[in-house]
């Protein structure tokens, strides 16, 4: 099982691609609504949701990682 923190950063760099240019307030919102569909899903490990939001937004400015099948699987 991965991490909340590197599925954060997956899902990141992935809406980075999507939306490149979002305010730092639209990133922290992005994120939240990442979690909420993640808990759609029913995907435990996100608790701790903090160390996802934080994966989340570092993952926003990495824009070399590959979407991982949680990501991919989400966008569903």
């Amino acid at each position: 099982m991965i991490s909340a923190y590197r599925t954060g950063l997956v899902a990141g760099s992935t809406v980075s691609r999507q939306h490149p240019e979002l305010p730092l307030e639209k990133q922290k919102f992005a994120a939240q609504e990442e979690v909420i569909k993640r808990e759609k899903l029913g995907v435990a490990h996100l608790i701790p949701e903090e160390d996802f939001i934080k994966g989340f937004l570092a993952g926003y400015h990495t824009s070399t990682l590959l979407p991982d099948g949680l990501t991919l699987y989400s966008k569903q």
